[in-house]
């Protein structure tokens, strides 16, 4: 009784629900095609090499084949960077070019066609619905100009979030009113129950590797990511400064 069964207890990580997607679902795990403007002239030059080119003046013995007429794959990275920077072509080749580039929308939707067998297997063939849309919600720091005690948020406040891959703005909504004043949390402190080592520990500074104020001693990783969470707080903070100054 007095272990009350914290002896069969496992400790062990848990897997989340993306960590058991299986990659080969993912329309995206396989290109049909996936030439690139490279791919595509390296092609072009070797298979030249296999079309007979005739002089005008016979017409019945080759006279060599197509190669001159394209990069070999030394000459391709260098003769795409001097296109890029508006250098002229030869005629064929700028229309080879533009062939290939027209291709790339075909291409698009050619190794697209995975993705829509899956929509139409899960919509049709099984008739699974998809969930309805959710709105994405995010966690806010409001911080108060130096001149002011308190600021009241009230609900429904639009607040700015940047735009999404897109480029389609997001504008979020608080759910509730709030009271946002100069109130901060003194102190982190923490008590942790250790099973295995039938120990009760705590730390009078939660946020130190030691407990009692020291630093961590991988340094690049976590003060990385500490520096990255300060950044993203700071540009929502400005960003509803800017918000409420509009409104008032």
């Amino acid at each position: 009784m007095a272990k009350c069964g914290k002896e069969i207890l496992l400790v062990r990580e848990g897997t989340e629900q993306m960590q058991r997607f299986l990659g080969a679902l993912n329309p995206d795990s396989v290109k049909l095609n996936d030439f690139g403007l490279e791919e595509w002239m390296q092609f072009a030059f070797e298979f030249a090499g296999h079309v007979n080119y005739f002089d005008i003046n016979n017409s019945e013995t080759p006279a060599g084949n197509w190669t001159e007429f394209f990069k070999n794959k030394a000459e391709i990275k260098t003769f795409l960077e001097s296109v890029e920077e508006g250098e002229n072509i030869t005629p064929h080749l700028a229309l080879f070019l533009s062939f290939i580039k027209l291709l790339e929308f075909t291409q698009k939707r050619f190794n697209n066609l995975t993705r829509r067998h899956l929509d139409f297997y899960y919509k049709n063939i099984l008739q699974i619905e998809k969930l309805p849309a959710t709105p994405d919600k995010v966690h806010l720091i409001f911080e108060l100009a130096k001149m002011s005690l308190s600021e009241k948020i009230s609900k429904n406040t639009a607040l700015d979030g940047g735009k999404d891959i897109n480029g389609k703005k997001l504008i979020y909504k608080t759910t509730d009113d709030l009271i946002a004043n100069k109130i901060k949390v003194a102190e982190l402190k923490s008590v942790y129950n250790d099973f295995s080592n039938k120990k009760i520990k705590a730390a009078e500074i939660a946020s130190s590797y030691d407990g009692v104020g020291g630093d961590f001693p991988d340094d690049e990783k976590n003060g990385g990511r500490l520096a990255t969470s300060v950044k993203i707080t700071r540009m929502m903070i400005l960003k509803i400064r800017r918000s409420l100054r509009m409104q008032k």
